[in-house]
């Protein structure tokens, strides 16, 4: 197991790697948002910001990573990219090995945003960006990231009660920026959320979680109102536009699936689960649950599941089943679930067998 996940791990660093190096040598306008300190190694996904008009230079690349570097399927999710307001979009690309499971994960951005309100559009994004430490790779302003991941803290205290390495190590980093470059972070704060952007960065430093709390929700607010003063019209439009998007997301068109399945007793329904498990540990799978069995309808909380790209497991009779769990191993389990993975979204690359 330990050979096979150093494998693995090996596989994906070649494929980081062979993209980078392709990317710098294209003249493709890009640039790493997050998570780039162990290039080449990402702690799950890789994000990106990428110019419009260079998506399809990005597919070819892609593509030919796929090739070189033995990937059975390349896909393309577009359940985040129908937005006519392009900051919101989002263009998941998925790499996938079926023999020992593997998968990456590159994340296309074009803007960062605010309570749904564009903060900083694609353009703002490639602006001044820098090279890496290594050359190796092209990353945002650690301006623009700076001021970015205070809104990342923000999020993480009041959404993610698990998350308190992750909310130490983003506010380490913004100390250790704030040491040479405090007055021009102080500075871009107050430029977009006014003076109160200021209050909130120094309660955040000063290490006082209730007043950053404060401070960040009405520079937040004070974001808001700005862009509503500054066009009604067009702040209506793109309000408009986000809701209809939730709806989509949330209701109508979903990235992961509920997956009927069929399995006759505890030992089928056991290994199914721990198939699921090790393709979670893999990062082939996102996330799952086991759907409500009381309740008919599809519930909110599945729903959220699979708005994030999960699978809602669904026990049914054998004639109504997706997959026949019954006396399969685990190996072919796998391979049948990450099938209906690729298979849920655009294949553009598949390997000739």
């Amino acid at each position: 197991m330990i050979e096979q996940l150093v494998g693995t791990e090996h596989l994906i660093t070649n494929l980081v790697i062979t993209l980078f190096e392709k990317l710098e040598s294209s003249g493709i306008r890009y640039a790493v948002l997050r998570n780039y300190e162990d290039f080449p190694n990402f702690r799950r996904d890789v994000d990106l910001v990428l110019n419009t008009k260079d998506l399809e230079k990005w597919r070819e690349i892609a593509v030919e990573a796929a090739k070189e570097g033995g990937w059975d399927f390349l896909t393309e999710c577009d359940h985040w990219n129908q937005s006519p307001i392009r900051h919101f979009n989002i263009e998941p690309f998925r790499f996938y090995r079926l023999s020992s499971p593997a998968c990456l994960q590159v994340d296309l951005f074009h803007g960062f945003l605010s309570w749904g309100l564009p903060l900083f559009t694609e353009e703002d994004l490639l602006k001044d960006r820098i090279s890496g430490d290594n050359k190796n790779f092209t990353k945002i302003s650690p301006l623009t990231e700076n001021l970015f991941r205070v809104l990342q803290v923000y999020q993480l205290y009041l959404y993610s009660s698990d998350s308190r390495s992750k909310i130490a190590r983003y506010t380490g980093r913004i100390i250790d920026f704030c040491e040479h470059h405090r007055e021009s972070l102080e500075d871009s704060l107050q430029k977009t959320f006014g003076v109160i952007g200021k209050h909130a960065l120094k309660s955040l430093l000063a290490g006082k979680k209730a007043a950053f709390l404060f401070y960040t929700t009405l520079a937040k607010s004070y974001f808001v109102l700005k862009c509503f003063f500054r066009s009604p019209i067009a702040f209506f439009k793109i309000l408009f536009h986000r809701v209809q998007e939730h709806w989509r997301l949330d209701k109508t068109r979903q990235c992961g699936f509920i997956l009927n399945a069929y399995a006759p007793g505890a030992p089928d329904k056991d290994r199914l689960v721990e198939t699921l498990r090790s393709l979670q540990e893999a990062n082939v799978l996102y996330t799952w649950t086991k759907a409500d069995a009381h309740i008919r309808k599809t519930t909110r909380r599945e729903r959220k599941i699979m708005a994030i790209t999960g699978i809602v497991i669904k026990w049914v009779e054998k004639e109504a089943a997706r997959l026949n769990v019954e006396n399969v191993e685990s190996k072919q389990l796998a391979l049948a679930i990450m099938n209906l993975l690729i298979n849920n979204h655009k294949i553009i690359y598949q390997r000739e067998t």
